[in-house]
């Protein structure tokens, strides 16, 4: 894609060189947009640009001593699981950024310096439970970077990625503790390489982009770019030997806008249709299930019901706890209608968040 194939508001979304610039996504108000997804292939400069924020932010606070009283003087990196973390050993900057801006990076556990000088602090998703407690520096945060906020192409899902955030958002950062008095929020960027494997935190924000842009969601205080692969990276792939392994499959070397196959039919073009249940897929992930006069289900997100308590399910007995029952006969009703082709959804976002957690 060149240059004149993006419109001109995307095109704010890139240096001269081609490659990806957090300038645009930087400069709206802080509190007003605390979210911001950058999604988009590997290599297009999503890590380089992130280190090259913060080794500005140090240059901008470097001269404060480190005093727990201070305010937005710290940041906080978080991979998704432990191993990851202990994978980075400090490697919060590329060699190159680090060279362009004299910082020496070293980490002691789970604590980041800049020329010896704390930084902040790196930690794993997965342990947000043993988050709580501690004595965190709220105050101090004023970036909160989660790099590759989804699981690899058939990863094992052993935690849940929203039960964890909202647990560190409150127990390190003190979100309710903020709005109470009227303090700043920390900017959450989040970085992630396609769409087309959804993730649990797209779907609670209840959007999926399916052309490149930058969207602005005013009410879940966020702004989400999805941005296309500029002409230089896609010369850069021509050359890369590795690209052929990767089509079709994991988009690790240029994701592929899929034509999507699912049945996703707008609520006000189904007709009647009746309710048989709540289906729970994790804590805070939840549809509803329909039959329809077509004879088809459907599969929503937030339309209304009226209250059947006992209509809570889950699809695998382990799941199940306060709230939720495993129904076998609920099983079977999704497992054959699913078989069939014959599950209709609201949204795309729906149905890939569906078949994520049915397999």
């Amino acid at each position: 894609m060149s240059k004149f194939e993006i419109s001109k508001e995307n095109r704010k979304m890139f240096l001269p060189n081609g490659f990806l610039s957090l300038r645009y996504l930087m400069s709206f108000d802080r509190n007003t947009w605390v979210y911001r997804f950058i999604i988009g292939d590997r290599g297009i400069g999503k890590t380089y640009q992130v280190g090259g924020l913060l080794a500005n932010f140090y240059h901008k606070v470097k001269h404060m001593p480190n005093d727990n009283n201070n305010v937005d003087d710290l940041f906080c990196y978080y991979r998704l699981k432990p191993r990851q973390v202990e994978q980075m050993n400090g490697k919060i900057l590329k060699s190159e950024t680090e060279k362009k801006h004299n910082i020496k990076v070293r980490q002691e556990k789970n604590k980041i310096y800049f020329n010896d000088r704390y930084m902040g602090d790196i930690l794993a998703l997965k342990d947000a439970p043993l988050h709580k407690g501690g004595n965190w520096p709220w105050q101090r945060y004023r970036y909160i970077i989660i790099d590759e906020f989804q699981l690899e192409k058939r990863e094992r899902r052993d935690f849940d990625i929203i039960y964890n955030l909202r647990s560190t958002l409150e127990s390190v950062f003190r979100f309710t503790t903020r709005t109470k008095l009227g303090l700043d929020f920390p900017t959450i960027i989040l970085t992630g390489n396609t769409v087309d494997e959804v993730t649990d935190l797209l779907f609670i924000f209840d959007f999926m982009p399916e052309k490149f842009g930058t969207y602005k969601l005013k009410k879940k205080f966020a702004i989400m770019q999805y941005v296309p692969s500029p002409k230089a990276y896609q010369d850069m792939q021509r050359q890369n030997p590795l690209s052929i392994l990767s089509q079709g499959d994991d988009f690790t070397f240029g994701e592929r806008q899929i034509k999507s196959q699912l049945n996703v039919i707008p609520e006000d073009k189904v007709g009647h249709r009746k309710f048989i249940a709540f289906l729970h897929v994790t804590q805070y992930l939840r549809f509803e299930v329909w039959s329809t006069q077509k004879g088809y289900l459907y599969i929503s997100r937030g339309l209304p019901t009226k209250k059947f308590e006992n209509r809570h399910f889950t699809l695998r007995p382990a799941e199940a706890n306060k709230g939720t029952t495993y129904n076998i006969e609920f099983h079977k009703l999704i497992r054959k209608n699913y078989n069939s082709n014959n599950i209709y959804f609201d949204k795309r976002i729906s149905a890939q968040t569906f078949l994520k957690n049915l397999a």
